[in-house]
């Protein structure tokens, strides 16, 4: 009996020290934890534990995903949502074990041109549980990667050559987008994405050549005011056919863009005084 309660206390002094010097049952809880039961290879949880281990705080990790792609303008305004919006904020979430996805919130502030979303359908885009749904005149942007803290370590898994929105920058957007919902993706990934300045220039976020880059320096001078005239033109004016008419009847010639009469001949009116005759 007394061998049994020397072996008791010898233990429990053992756990006190091991408490102590680890700090705390929550400490030996996770190693404990990891030993029994250790993270699968690549996932969040194991790189968090690899730079744990190592001493790290933050651990990044370079991802590349697959997108769409488009041949320039023209593709893209046939396939793709055109809007512009003001970056709000954005919220990381798990996927899986192994990924992260971003969710951006952005208000809309103009919509150049809709088309029906190929991705963003029958509910697929939805956001998951613990994203606020959009107000609205706002939008959710789902995009790949994203920083997450674990174990008391941050795990960036960055898009390298997408970069994330910033909060109060304004972008115009080519995206697969549900109009309902309120909810796209960037379906041609960071070719589609370009940030506006307040001069209205745009500025591609994607340093690499593409045909909707190209397109647009050339075709709109990046200029959003020449975009948005081709993409959502102004209604054409009104013109008062009593004016129109009377521009007929002088001779002139009437330009229904702008309702202005031009060239009117004084001589169909008043011919005798354009005779020499008569005087």
């Amino acid at each position: 009996m007394r061998k049994a309660v020397v072996a008791l206390l010898v233990l429990v002094g053992l756990a006190l020290t091991v408490i102590l010097a680890g700090g705390g049952i929550s400490a030996i809880t996770r190693a404990v934890q990891a030993q029994i039961d250790p993270p699968p290879p690549g996932s969040i949880s194991e790189m968090a534990q690899r730079a744990s281990t190592n001493g790290e705080l933050i651990v990044t990790s370079p991802i590349s995903v697959a997108h769409d792609d488009v041949e320039g303008f023209d593709e893209a305004r046939a396939h793709l949502t055109v809007l512009v919006a003001r970056a709000v904020s954005s919220q990381s979430v798990a996927t899986s074990p192994y990924n992260i996805e971003t969710w951006f919130r952005l208000t809309v502030t103009e919509t150049l041109s809709s088309q029906p979303a190929y991705k963003c359908v029958g509910g697929l885009c939805a956001p998951p549980a613990g994203v606020a749904p959009p107000a609205a005149n706002e939008m959710l942007l789902a995009k790949a990667g994203g920083s997450l803290i674990r174990n008391g370590v941050t795990v960036n898994m960055q898009w390298s050559d997408f970069p994330d929105f910033t909060d109060g920058q304004s972008y115009v957007l080519f995206i697969d987008y549900d109009a309902a919902a309120r909810v796209g993706v960037p379906a041609i990934g960071p070719v589609g994405v370009f940030a506006v300045d307040a001069y209205g220039k745009l500025t591609p976020v994607l340093q690499a050549d593409t045909g909707l880059k190209a397109d647009l320096a050339a075709r709109f001078a990046n200029d959003l005011n020449q975009l948005r005239a081709t993409l959502n033109p102004p209604p054409a004016p009104t013109c008062d056919p009593v004016q129109e008419q009377n521009c007929y009847n002088w001779g002139g010639d009437w330009n229904p863009s702008t309702c202005i009469c031009a060239n009117m001949d004084p001589c169909i009116r008043f011919p005798w005084k354009c005779d020499p005759m008569t005087y």
